[in-house]
């Protein structure tokens, strides 16, 4: 993961408050053995259809800024908890 700044990476996570050593296994986990949605970063779901808890690694294969420097990587992370409206779209990460 980059250091970032405020708004994306590393800072971006510790500035929100969410760091610590759940969240980093989290992110691990999530990572190595989440789905890859483009679009979506990596996702970890609960298990449960539709689900009611699933974890997030916004991820950028992408150059930051141009500056040729690939991956620019995790951008941020998050848990997504009872998000999920009816039918299909609550199932779309299954």
């Amino acid at each position: 993961m980059r250091c970032g700044s405020d708004s994306w990476g590393f800072r971006h996570i510790v500035k929100k408050g969410r760091w610590n050593s759940d969240f980093e296994r989290m992110m691990v986990q999530t990572t190595a053995s989440g789905e890859w949605r483009a679009g979506h970063g990596f996702i970890l779901k609960d298990g449960t259809c539709p689900p009611k808890d699933i974890f997030k690694v916004i991820f950028n294969y992408g150059a930051h800024n141009g500056n040729g420097i690939k991956p620019q990587g995790v951008i941020t992370a998050y848990h997504v908890t009872g998000k999920f409206n009816s039918g299909a779209e609550r199932c779309l990460i299954s």
